[in-house]
């Protein structure tokens, strides 16, 4: 049977969200500058902090389809595409099989 243990605590911090944006791009960019303008307010006000980091949330997909990337492979997304097909029969030089 599973047993849960808290180990410790931390708080996450999110900018609110920017609906100025033109595109998914600049709302990036929008989000990171609040996170680094955020990062420099906890830094200059709050006492006792250890640390405070900018993550950046990443996913993978695959640059043909658009779709969620399954694979451990960098290169294949099992053939989620034809295109994702075609690109793999070119680098291994044989034709994929599923």
């Amino acid at each position: 049977m599973r047993k849960d243990t808290i180990d410790g605590y931390h708080v996450e911090v999110s900018p609110s969200i920017c609906r100025f944006a033109r595109s998914p791009g600049e709302q990036t960019e929008l989000e990171r500058r609040a996170c680094d303008e955020i990062q420099k307010d906890i830094r200059r006000h709050i006492d006792d902090v250890g640390s405070v980091i900018v993550v950046a949330e990443t996913s993978s997909t695959c640059e043909f389809c658009g779709y969620a990337w399954t694979e451990s492979s960098e290169y294949f997304n099992g053939g989620c595409c034809d295109k994702d097909i075609e690109a793999e029969d070119q680098r291994t030089g044989k034709e994929f099989t599923p």
